[in-house]
């Protein structure tokens, strides 16, 4: 098997941060890799910094630009063009420990019916400071691989920067569905999971990167999107109900919560109303806030306006 493995790394206004990202693929102690980098319009000064980074390393990395379109056309784009016998993803406000693909590859080589791999991530901050805290917890590395799929259905604790897959797993299932927004990452990793084989290292070989920009992606359409993947993969596989009983109605429940709740921050009314009712219908007893949003959803605008004003004083003043 071709032993190369293709990196791909979306950019989109990341200046501040791709360098640091870039030099931890580059100091890789497995060094069979190419970097496809696809920067998806950006206008900070990243295609500048990119292209010095090319002409410094020809031999490694390969370059792309196109029109903003997402992460998922950005990721599609270096699947195209990937060469390498595995794939493997880096935002570009992440980092890697230099001996991740070294460890991956390994375990690959010992275990040839495993098709996906992933770690464990450590939490930093916008400085590269260390939050204190793992992305997974420790049990979710214990999970068998035919639970993969219903656990993290449940309760998505795969960072996406630490995944390597075999190329033969994207000629089956294809690439990114382009109209989940940022949240195709959710259902890309659903895909692969029900068909193929996945396994978790429990080892933190990255570093997850939690900083304003990825904090406050539109909330309003994560949620929908997250939604709809949710509806999606549970009515392809209706034996998911079965197998998940109540926790996958609690998952439902906060799903149509989340939704409405951030459709009433919209101050679209009418649609957080059905969201909440659908929350209560799926489950009345869990999270008793969404009766009182849905109370509030039936107030006048300016009457709800009046409130969020006379709340933020007593914030500040406190």
């Amino acid at each position: 098997m071709n032993s190369c493995v293709s990196v791909i790394m979306p950019v989109y206004n990341t200046k501040t941060y791709l360098g640091t990202a870039l030099d931890s693929v580059l100091k890789q102690s497995w060094v069979d890799f190419e970097i496809i980098i696809v920067d998806d319009g950006s206008k900070d000064g990243s295609r500048a910094l990119i292209q010095q980074y090319a002409e410094k390393y020809p031999e490694k990395i390969r370059y792309f630009f196109q029109e903003n379109g997402g992460a998922a056309h950005a990721r599609n784009t270096g699947l195209k063009n990937a060469k390498g016998g595995y794939v493997a993803f880096l935002d570009s406000d992440d980092l890697w420990m230099s001996n991740k693909l070294q460890i991956q590859i390994n375990y690959f080589q010992k275990n040839p019916e495993v098709d996906l791999i992933y770690t464990n991530a450590i939490l930093i901050d916008s400085h590269g400071n260390d939050q204190g805290k793992l992305y997974s917890r420790s049990e979710e590395f214990d999970i068998l691989p035919n639970e993969l799929f219903n656990s993290i259905l449940i309760r998505n604790f795969v960072p996406f920067s630490s995944i390597i897959l075999k190329k033969t797993v994207i000629d089956n299932i294809g690439g990114f569905n382009v109209t989940y927004g940022n949240t195709e990452d959710m259902d890309f990793l659903l895909r692969v999971i029900r068909e193929h084989q996945g396994q978790g290292i429990k080892q933190n070989l990255i570093m997850y990167r939690i900083h304003e920009n990825n904090a406050s992606r539109d909330l309003l359409m994560r949620h929908k999107y997250a939604l709809e993947i949710l509806l999606k993969h549970t009515s392809l596989y209706p034996s998911t109900f079965e197998h998940l009983g109540r926790k996958l109605k609690l998952k439902f429940a906060n799903k149509y919560f989340d939704y409405g709740y951030a459709l009433f921050a919209n101050e679209n009314f009418r649609e957080a109303r059905v969201q909440f009712f659908n929350s209560i219908r799926t489950e009345p007893f869990h999270r008793y806030q969404k009766y009182l949003f849905l109370l509030l959803s039936l107030l006048p605008l300016s009457f709800v306006r009046f409130l969020r004003n006379i709340k933020k004083n007593i914030i500040k003043r406190t």
